[in-house]
């Protein structure tokens, strides 16, 4: 009940302040929006955001040019940015709990070259709350990944290509994860200790050629692919198909990962170790 309180109270400022803002054209609304997303996401963001471009038209979507800012990691944060966000649908809908279908363009790490990723993210305030996420990853560099997880990314090189979605309600009784990763054909390198976390899980005439490979440094891969989707709240599946020429292995894993219970979309960004999120 709380929750649903909040989020109530979040869809009347937002369209009031729109509404405002509209009327008297004043730039308040850009800092409002970022406190709000900034207060709902302050485990995630380690210091404020900064919008450029913020414009509210007569329907009152929003379209922000840029937005750029620093994720919570492991390690200390990373600077991201984001070339284009905006709302598809009128922002007066949350009052009526309807759903608002928000887009945004090139989210990648900051001053990478890459096409990065594009997506949809839809606010539903409806019933229990949702959201949802559906995005295309055209265009990932490794190298550019290095601030998100140092200890396991320097010295990776590669281009990922891909797919990622995500659903949960906002009392989390339904949720939904599935990413979907390939390397381009010339491959790239790679710790050897990202190999390390799939130990358990191979066959004895594998974990052997695995063995010899912990022990280098760098190790050149090709042909990669990472496939993971959320099949209950406790169960996640992880298909991973790498080949490594230099050891003679040709990885094919197949594996139900057990999740503790909680909040599944935390542990699963733990698990891929790019940015540690706080809960309180």
């Amino acid at each position: 009940m709380l929750k649903k309180w909040i989020i109530s109270c979040f869809a009347i400022l937002i369209a009031l302040g729109a509404w405002a803002c509209y009327r008297h054209h004043n730039p308040w609304l850009s800092k409002a929006t970022v406190f709000f997303i900034e207060k709902n996401a302050r485990d995630i963001f380690s210091e404020p955001l900064r919008l450029e471009g913020f414009h509210l038209d007569s329907q009152f979507r929003i379209h922000i040019q840029s937005i750029k800012g620093k994720l919570k990691t492991r390690d200390g944060s990373a600077p991201f940015e984001l070339e284009s966000f905006s709302s598809e649908n009128s922002l007066l809908l949350l009052l009526q709990k309807k759903p608002v279908r928000f887009r945004f363009e090139r989210l990648r790490p900051a001053g990478s070259t890459s096409r990065g990723i594009e997506g949809d993210l839809i606010y539903d305030p409806s019933g229990s709350g949702s959201i949802s996420l559906k995005t295309d990853i055209h265009e990932l560099l490794l190298e550019d990944l290095k601030p998100f997880n140092p200890e396991n990314l320097t010295g990776a090189s590669g281009t990922l290509r891909g797919y990622f979605a995500f659903f949960e309600t906002f009392d989390m009784q339904k949720q939904s994860f599935k990413l979907e990763l390939t390397a381009s054909d010339a491959g790239g390198t790679l710790q050897a200790r990202f190999f390390d976390v799939f130990l358990p899980y191979l066959p004895a005439i594998e974990r052997k050629h695995m063995n010899q490979l912990l022990q280098a440094n760098l190790v050149s891969y090709k042909q990669a692919a990472l496939d993971m989707e959320l099949l209950s709240k406790e169960t996640m599946k992880v298909l991973l198909r790498i080949l490594v020429p230099d050891y003679n292995l040709n990885l094919n894993l197949n594996a139900q990962i057990r999740l503790e219970e909680g909040n599944s979309f935390i542990q699963i960004a733990e698990l891929l170790g790019f940015f540690e999120v706080k809960t309180s």
